[in-house]
């Protein structure tokens, strides 16, 4: 169950570092794209991680994959939308919160029934 909690928070950590990429572009949407930064994360972190492993591939890969992501984060953040995007968060906490802790539900369950299950897939 442990492990279930240690995903969760990077998973979310994955999230918060991808949202400033997903602000810039997904903009459009209400939630600025926060729903799909854990994914859009994810596959970032894979491509890169991928990439990277052509060279040599270990924790420190992915670890590099991860600096990368905050880098280019930071970089849109700082030269692209720096006060609109910290506005948005302040002015729509309760709302991120209530999604992550839809999130947290959602992840909970699908977490709880794969431990249920023997099944590989």
């Amino acid at each position: 169950m442990a492990s279930l909690f240690l995903w969760w928070i990077v998973l979310a950590l994955i999230g918060l570092v991808t949202f400033p990429v997903t602000y810039v572009l997904l903009g459009r949407f209400p939630d600025r794209g926060y729903i799909f930064s854990k994914v859009l994360g994810l596959l970032i972190l894979g491509y890169l991680s991928w990439i990277l492993g052509y060279v040599s591939f270990g924790r420190g890969t992915i670890v590099i994959s991860f600096l990368l992501l905050a880098a280019l984060s930071t970089a849109l953040l700082l030269a692209w939308v720096k006060r609109p995007f910290l506005d948005y968060l302040k002015g729509n906490l309760p709302f991120f919160i209530v999604l992550e802790c839809l999130f947290f539900l959602a992840f909970l369950v699908a977490g709880a029934y794969k431990m249920r299950t023997s099944a590989i897939a």
